[in-house]
C-alpha cells in the first residue's frame, strides 16, 4: 500500500520506445472479523459489531452497510449495529460489508439465535387460610419449564383476600418470563 514510484519503457514493433516514471498508489486491501455474540432470549438486545479495528483504504462514502440474509438495513452504515428487544424472527445471518476506496468490498457475516421465553401464565384456585398454592399451569405448558415464586410469602400467615404473586417460568434454553397472579385466601 501507498505511492510508489514504477519506471516503465515501452517498445514498438519498429524498435522506437518511450521511457519514464509514474506514480501509482496502491489502496490497501479491506481486512477486519466480526465479534462473535452469544445466543440471546426474546426482549434483550445484542451489538453486532467489527472485532477491533478495520484496516484498509475505505470508500469515502457510505463505507459500512449491514445486512439480514441478504436484505439490506436501512440506516445501518457503522461499524456496529445493535438488534434491540430482539424476537425470534430476528435469528439470522447478519453480514457487514465495507466497501474500499477503489479496492474490492470485503463482506463477513455473523449469526444471530434469539431464543423464545416461556409464555405461561400460571393460575390459582382459592385457597384455605393456612394452605399455600399449587400453582395450575395452562395447557401451553411444556415439559422442562419450572415456576419459582419470587419474594415467596409465608403462605399460612396471608389473610382472607386477594393477593398478587408474582413468579418466573424458566425454560430448558434458560430463557425466563415473568408473571403475576392473584391468590385468592
Amino acid at each position: 500500500a501507498g505511492t510508489h514510484t514504477v519506471s516503465y519503457k515501452i517498445t514498438s514493433d519498429n524498435g522506437c520506445f518511450v521511457e519514464g516514471t509514474t506514480d501509482v498508489t496502491v489502496e490497501a486491501p479491506i481486512v477486519f472479523e466480526l465479534a462473535k455474540v452469544d445466543a440471546i432470549c426474546e426482549g434483550e438486545s445484542v451489538e453486532l459489531k467489527v472485532d477491533g479495528a478495520v484496516t484498509g483504504t475505505l470508500a469515502e462514502n457510505d463505507a459500512y452497510q449491514w445486512y439480514k440474509g441478504s436484505e439490506k438495513i436501512e440506516g445501518a452504515i457503522s461499524p456496529s449495529y445493535e438488534l434491540q428487544n430482539a424476537t425470534v424472527t430476528a435469528t439470522a445471518d447478519y453480514t457487514l460489508t465495507v466497501s474500499g476506496k477503489k479496492c474490492k468490498s470485503v463482506s463477513k457475516t455473523v449469526s444471530v439465535v434469539v431464543k423464545e421465553l416461556p409464555d405461561a401464565d400460571l393460575t390459582s384456585e382459592p385457597i384455605c387460610k393456612g394452605s399455600s398454592v399449587a400453582p395450575k399451569v395452562p395447557g401451553n405448558w411444556i415439559s422442562g419449564w419450572n415456576y419459582g415464586w419470587i419474594n415467596e410469602p409465608a403462605w399460612e400467615t396471608l389473610s382472607v383476600g386477594v393477593h398478587k404473586q408474582k413468579y418466573t417460568v424458566t425454560a430448558p434454553n434458560g430463557c425466563s418470563a415473568e408473571g403475576e397472579m392473584d391468590v385468592t385466601v
